[in-house]
């Protein structure tokens, strides 16, 4: 059964009043559920909407809740809370409210892209096969670092009425998305930023190393490989594949990779009673994610479709329905202003090829991001997925 959501963040339900925003997503927009960012990455975010400040700006990845300090005893790394949740509780308020109108709450919970904590903990931090340590990302093969998450998603599930916990970045992270303004001149196809992204800190070196592969050679050769590119102004093309032959051992690690995001996966969905979704960013090599075996753990696998090309949506979400063997499982994100969503009609038309692969699921982004007519269009976006809608109602 299809359902639909919407991505927020609880200080802006707090400024609009989180009775009146809740009502909106249940009764203007006819959502299901509301998708609140419980654990989020540092942002600068421009507010409309906002009748006072209209930028937010949070310098650090936080919690948005009051975490129960005992579930973390244990683990090395500790709950960073931000300011907005130091001696009261967005999340519980939300989540309470939601419960008492009918609409059920997905805890948005950001894993492992934590500037906060890779800054704090370097050690953690991802780390190239140059030695260059990327502190917006946290090795997810760090022992530390999984246990922090999964006490995270427990905390959620054993306080919070939740339908269920949205997992994002609980994957590597590659080269890009930093938290500093990054600089960037030469092209190295997506296959080399595969390889300067590849994590090679201890605990990845021992990943390879238990699959027979000789990790140091291997990490030399990539280094090797990157050198001769940045050199000769060549790039080495858009297949990480092509280089499995020239690179050996490279197949054999990323699948160690793959198969250590799972297992933390299956762990989590073991340890928390409510639902695990699992949102999908970036190409399988690189961030080391294999979406069939994903989609055979978690409840649910999403995918963000920000394009202003429904024929570009209709080919992702039928190449992911592919990999999953069903739609039933996949829920569609879709960006509800510009650039991907420039007007009603580009919105509607990126639903209706979402809708023409079988997908029946969708979350909208983003309530405090977009300008009040938007609203507008994704009611009339939910009212398509319902089969509701009339053609000429669009504003």
């Amino acid at each position: 059964m299809g359902y639909c959501t919407m991505w927020a963040y609880a200080w802006d339900i707090e400024d609009e009043g989180i009775v009146q925003a809740l009502q909106r997503f249940r009764h203007h927009l006819d959502l299901d559920a509301i998708s609140i960012a419980a654990k989020y990455h540092s942002v600068e975010q421009f507010r409309p909407r906002a009748q006072a400040h209209k930028w937010f700006i949070a310098r650090e990845a936080a919690l948005y809740f009051q975490p129960r300090w005992e579930l973390y005893r244990r683990t090395r790394f500790k709950p960073h809370v931000s300011p907005l949740a130091i001696g009261r509780n967005p999340l519980a308020a939300i989540t309470a409210e939601a419960e008492a109108i009918g609409l059920k709450v997905i805890a948005w919970t950001v894993c492992f892209h934590d500037s906060f904590l890779g800054h704090r903990y370097p050690e953690a931090a991802s780390r190239n096969a140059f030695g260059d340590v990327y502190h917006s990302y946290v090795c997810p093969a760090n022992p530390d670092a999984q246990a922090f998450i999964k006490a995270l998603c427990c905390d959620l599930d054993a306080n919070y009425p939740l339908w269920a916990i949205e997992l994002e970045s609980l994957h590597y992270g590659g080269v890009g998305h930093f938290h500093k303004h990054e600089k960037f001149g030469v092209d190295l196809g997506a296959a080399g930023m595969c390889l300067l992204g590849l994590c090679f800190c201890e605990n990845c070196m021992r990943l390879g190393q238990m699959r027979g592969v000789d990790m140091e050679r291997l990490r030399r050769h990539i280094i090797e490989c990157i050198e001769h590119a940045l050199r000769t102004g060549s790039t080495l093309g858009d297949d990480v594949r092509v280089l499995f032959e020239r690179l050996h051992g490279l197949r054999e690690f990323l699948r160690a990779r793959e198969d250590a995001i799972l297992e933390l996966l299956r762990d989590i969905k073991r340890n928390v009673s409510t639902q695990v979704f699992f949102i999908i960013m970036g190409d399988r090599w690189t961030m080391g994610i294999n979406p069939t075996a994903i989609g055979q753990i978690a409840h649910r696998v999403e995918v963000l479709c920000y394009t202003s090309d429904a024929m570009q949506v209709q080919k992702y979400v039928g190449e992911m329905v592919e990999w999953l063997g069903t739609p039933d499982k996949l829920t569609v994100g879709l960006q509800a202003y510009p650039p991907a969503s420039p007007n009603a009609k580009v919105l509607l038309d990126n639903v209706r090829a979402a809708l023409d692969c079988g997908v029946t699921s969708f979350s909208f982004y983003h309530h405090g991001i977009m300008p009040e007519p938007n609203f507008d269009w994704v009611r009339d976006a939910v009212k398509l997925i319902r089969g509701t809608y009339a053609v000429g109602t669009s504003s």
